[in-house]
Formats: structure tokens, C-alpha cells, sequence
């Protein structure tokens, strides 16, 4: 048996091998010429192809902005497969989250045109906002804190999100939830607030929320086949959108400035080269230059949490370190995912370099590669140059250190999602998360690298794309909360909080069971919804055929006999399940969704 088992890990080992050789990159050449993107394009093309092929993504389109001249534009693949019609950089996507930034850029035309301050509370420029809030202490929510996900509001309200109702219905229901934070305090991503900046633009601006921005945004740079609505020129050139290589059906979105934008890589090329210009299209300031720079300035170092995830007005920013003389480059970026389409836009601010990438699948989510190294080559080509990652340093183990640090590790932690623990077994720390064990190796400074065996025997270096090395966790005690900050990259991936279950009170074990919703959308409905008790902790199922194929569970805990709390710190955590009545009944609400009990 052992003997069968070690020859099929030796098949598989050599089948990898033989694979892996039949698809050859292109040679880098010996030299690189500044500025001469030749072999950026077939690098590209070779890995585009071989990804889209992997990951059955049906089209892309991807291109490279140099200052003010595009050095690349194509596409990959199809926008409908069916009619076997080309990806090109004309065609047009639904750019999902890239969105933000363009929202972003309204809300500050309005701010250089003095009827905006970032600064004043929001409830100042949108009087109708209004939500609930135990966190007595906390400073207003700002347009600032919305702009740089530190507003403490909802991820989502879930609830007529996949429709075609208007954006100000979410003010009606925002009325009766709960703000997951204090203000400042964590980045903690929402889509509600940057929905919300949609309808301040409409109240202060007195004009649609589209059509401030075209007028005032997407016009002046020249955007002439971009729009936050389904125009004329958007549907001739809209890409089909597709799961598992199937088309699916295109669902309209009511946060629509938060999400709701169709744009080619042709037109976000003139965005981006908008930016490097200080604002200046044609000798016309769409913005200030002083305004441009703003949005790229870290604005979260104050937050109670502090991270090294830095974000601007609306611009996702990471240092990088390059070997040689490149040294620390600022990348500040923003992704995009709709349930069928998954987009990327990064630049270099300082290179004055980018590059964006469009899928029309929600495999796109897999093209991680793609993005990571079409930035990296495409920076070489543009200094001439061949550049590595500089690689954090890691320091050795301290004994003494990790001695006292030890216990303090020990315990159950959660997420919202997921559940874990970490065991000491004499000198080691064993960590566990679902079905996953590692072993958690100190350093000097206090953070604990991870190890993995395969077989228990051979070291792992990386499990599917995660690359065991960059992953590092640390304790934060923070108010009377015990976090584990696990990075990746040296940026925050995600926190764990330790937690101590209690016996679930009376009232919420009498909860448990199925649920239906009685006022469900017509797409994105959770089904099959079951709360249940698991290791003390409310854990709530459902399946959303929208955005899951398979099931999905978020961990609550009970904050008071009739409220509970979605578990973890950031996006999505601390949000507020409740038991309301319906027809007389004692059902639940959360994300806007009202559910009865069925059993």
C-alpha cells in the first residue's frame, strides 16, 4: 500500500514536470532597451493565453499606459463566445469597484468647486442619511473616512443590492441597521458608503448621479465609450458575461457609484494618462494637480488599527521594494469583481506607468499572475532594466523572546467565515484553520512565520498560489479585543480575533433551524439558510447561486438576547443580526433580508 502510494505521488511529481515543459515562456533577451516593450508583449501574450486556457476565462483585454502614450492595447479570447466575436480594447466591461474612483473624482470636483468638505459629517450634504450606531464615542462618518473605507459602515445591504430599484431605496433601509464600527478605526471595505457618495453628488450637484459624472468626469477626459449607465454606445460594444466558460445573465446593481460603471482598456488608458498629466487633458484641468496628488497620499495612518494596507481617496496604495538602484516604489491600485466580470487597474504614480486588465468571466479572479507580472514587465521595459521583489528579511528565532510570547498565541480565534486554533506542544506552536495545520516558527521581532509539510515529511513552499514564506502573524490587543494580524506579502490579509465561547443563551438556541426570506429580490437571494450551534458559536449558512457555487457560512456571536455580531475584524465583520417579528412570529434580519423560521 505504501509502496502504491509513493509511486502515484512519483506519477504526479513527473507528470507536473512533463507539463510544465511543454509550455516554455519566451527568452528574456540579454539585454533590455528602455522604453522598447517587444518582449513585455510576448511575455504577456504567452502568459495571458496559458492563463485564460487554465482558468477558462473567455475574454480579456489588457493595456500598458507609458506617461502619455499607450504601448499596448489587445485582446484575448472572446466577448461572445457563441458569435465567436473577438476581444479587443474597444470592447466595453462592467469595470465593478474601479467604479469608485470615478466617484471619488466627482466627489472632489465638487470639493474644488467649494459646495463639498470632506471633513464635515456626512448627514451635512445628504440630511436624509441616517443609520444606528453603539459606539457612543465615534466621530461623524465623514466623505473622507467613506472615500478611505474607514466609515465603520456595512459592507452591504444585500438586500436589493442585484436589482434594478433606485439607488435611494438604500436609505430607507440603512435606517434601521447598525454601523459595524466606530469611525477611524478599521479599513473595513463598503460598498454602501461609496453608494452613499452617489446620492450626496445627486443632492448637492442637483443632477443624476451618471450624469454629473459624465459631464463633469468621463467627458472631459475623453471617455466617449464610458458611462455609469447602459447608453447606446455601451451595448453595441458590452461584452457577454460568463461562469465556467457559460454565458450567464448580465444583473443590474442599484449601488451604481459604487459599482456600476462600463468602460473599455482604450478609455481607462486616457484616465490614467488624466493622472499622470496632474489632472490636464488637452490643456483642460479636470481636476487640480493638487487634487490628483491628494488622492494618492496615504490618508489612514491614524486609524486605531494601524496596517501597513495604505489607502488614499479611493486609491489602494502598497510600497514595493525593488532590487538594485529602484529601490521603494509607490503601486496604488483598484480591483473590480461583478459576479461576471473581474478587473484590475495599477499604477506608478512616479514612473507615470499602467496597466489595466478587463475580464468578462468570474474566473478572472485567478489571473493574479497575470496582474502581478504584467506590472513588473512592463516597468523592466520602461527602465531598461531587469528588477526583482526585495524579499522582507527574517529574522532568527530569539528564545527568550518567543518564550513569553508563546502562551499568549494559545487559543480558538475566528473569522467571519472561518474557524481555527493555535495548540503548544512544548517549544512549538501548532495552528490550525479548517482543515489546514501549520506550524507557527517565532522570530526576534515578535511575528511568527508558517510552516507546511506535505506527507508530514517534505517542507511546502506554497499551497496553490500562497507562498508560504510572505505569510506572517502577530498578536494586536487593541481595547479588550486579542487579534492575530496575519499578513501576506506584508500586507494585512486578514485578522483573527481569539475568542472565548459561551454557552449560546436560551433565546438564540430557541433560533435555531431553517430560514426562508419573505422579501427576496428576483436574483442574488440567499437559499437553503440554516443557523446553527457549532463549538458554542451561531454559525449561519446559505448558498447565493449570484456569487457562490457552493455553500457559504458566517460565524456570529450573540451580543444581547435578541442581537448578534458577525465574527472578525474588517470587511463584512461586526455587522448586526437581530430578531424581529413577522406575522407574529419571532424571525431574523440581517443584510436588509427578513427571514421566518421554517422548522
Amino acid at each position: 500500500m505504501q509502496k502504491t502510494h509513493f509511486r502515484l505521488i512519483a506519477i504526479v511529481f513527473l507528470a507536473v514536470i512533463i507539463i510544465s515543459g511543454c509550455a516554455t515562456a519566451p527568452k528574456m533577451p540579454e539585454s533590455i532597451i528602455a522604453g522598447n516593450y517587444d518582449y513585455t508583449k510576448r511575455y504577456l501574450t504567452w502568459l495571458i493565453q496559458k492563463e485564460m486556457k487554465r482558468n477558462q476565462v473567455v475574454g480579456l483585454s489588457i493595456a500598458i499606459v507609458d506617461d502619455q502614450k499607450v504601448v499596448w492595447a489587445q485582446g484575448f479570447g472572446y466577448s461572445d463566445k457563441e458569435k465567436k466575436t473577438p476581444a479587443t480594447p474597444e470592447t466595453v466591461y462592467r469595470i465593478g469597484s474601479i467604479s469608485k474612483l470615478f466617484t471619488d473624482m466627482a466627489v472632489m470636483k465638487l470639493v474644488e468647486a467649494g459646495k463639498v468638505d470632506i471633513d464635515r459629517p456626512l448627514k451635512v450634504f445628504l440630511p436624509q442619511f441616517s443609520i444606528r450606531s453603539r459606539f457612543p464615542d465615534s466621530g461623524p462618518i465623514t466623505p473622507r473616512n467613506i472615500m478611505t473605507h474607514h466609515s465603520g459602515l456595512p459592507s452591504s445591504i444585500a438586500k436589493g443590492m442585484s436589482t434594478g430599484e433606485p439607488p435611494a431605496t438604500l436609505l430607507d433601509r440603512l435606517k434601521e441597521e447598525y454601523t459595524a464600527y466606530p469611525t477611524n478605526y478599521v479599513l473595513a471595505y463598503s460598498n454602501t458608503g461609496l453608494a452613499l457618495l452617489g446620492l450626496m453628488i445627486e443632492q448637492v450637484s442637483d443632477t443624476g448621479f451618471s450624469e454629473y459624472a459624465d459631464q463633469n468626469i468621463l467627458s472631459p477626459i475623453g471617455m466617449r465609450q464610458s458611462s455609469f449607465k447602459r447608453t447606446p454606445v455601451v451595448e453595441e460594444l458590452l461584452s457577454k458575461g460568463y461562469r465556467n466558460g457559460k454565458e450567464m445573465e448580465q444583473v443590474p446593481l442599484r449601488d451604481v457609484s459604487a459599482g456600476s460603471m462600463y468602460s473599455n482598456v482604450n478609455d481607462l488608458c486616457q484616465f490614467m494618462q488624466m493622472v499622470f498629466a496632474g489632472g490636464n487633458v488637452g490643456g483642460r484641468q479636470i481636476l487640480q494637480r493638487q487634487t490628483i496628488e491628494k488622492m494618492l497620499r496615504p490618508q489612514n495612518q491614524d486609524a486605531v488599527l494601524e496596517s501597513p494596507n495604505l489607502i488614499g481617496l479611493g486609491w489602494f496604495l502598497q510600497k514595493s521594494r525593488f532590487s538594485g538602484d529602484i529601490g521603494e516604489v509607490l503601486v496604488a491600485s483598484h480591483g473590480g469583481g461583478t459576479p461576471l466580470f473581474r478587473t484590475s487597474l495599477a499604477i506608478i504614480p512616479q514612473k507615470k506607468l499602467g496597466v489595466v486588465i478587463l475580464t468578462n468571466s468570474t474566473e478572472g479572479r485567478k489571473m493574479g499572475k497575470v496582474r502581478r507580472e504584467a506590472l513588473k514587465s512592463a516597468l523592466e521595459a520602461k527602465i531598461g532594466k531587469t528588477i526583482e521583489r526585495r524579499k522582507e528579511k527574517v529574522l532568527p528565532p530569539d528564545e527568550v523572546a518567543t518564550e513569553v510570547l508563546l502562551e499568549n498565541f494559545v487559543g480558538r480565534y475566528a473569522t467571519l467565515t472561518t474557524l481555527g486554533s493555535v495548540e503548544r506542544k512544548g517549544p512549538k506552536l501548532n495552528a490550525t484553520l479548517d482543515n489546514y495545520k501549520f506550524r507557527l516558527v517565532p522570530s526576534s521581532d515578535g511575528k511568527f512565520g508558517v510552516a507546511r509539510k506535505f506527507l508530514g515529511i517534505f517542507p511546502m513552499k506554497k499551497i496553490g498560489s500562497l507562498e508560504l514564506p510572505k505569510i506572517q502573524a502577530s498578536r494586536i490587543d487593541i481595547d479588550d479585543r486579542q487579534l492575530l494580524s496575519i499578513r501576506y506579502d506584508n500586507r494585512i490579509w486578514f485578522y483573527a480575533e481569539k475568542i472565548e465561547p459561551a454557552p449560546i443563551p436560551s433565546s438564540w438556541q430557541n433560533m435555531l433551524g431553517r430560514y426562508q426570506i419573505v422579501n427576496p429580490d428576483p436574483h442574488g437571494t440567499p437559499q437553503d439558510i440554516t443557523l446553527t450551534n457549532e463549538k458554542d458559536l451561531l454559525v449561519l449558512k446559505y448558498r447565493n447561486l449570484l456569487w457562490h457555487n457552493g455553500e457559504a457560512k458566517n460565524y456570529l456571536v450573540p451580543r444581547s438576547a435578541s442581537e448578534a455580531l458577525t465574527l472578525g475584524v474588517g470587511r463584512s465583520c461586526g455587522e448586526t443580526m437581530r430578531m424581529i417579528a413577522i406575522d407574529g412570529r419571532t424571525g431574523l434580519s440581517i443584510w436588509g433580508y427578513r427571514m421566518k423560521k421554517i422548522n
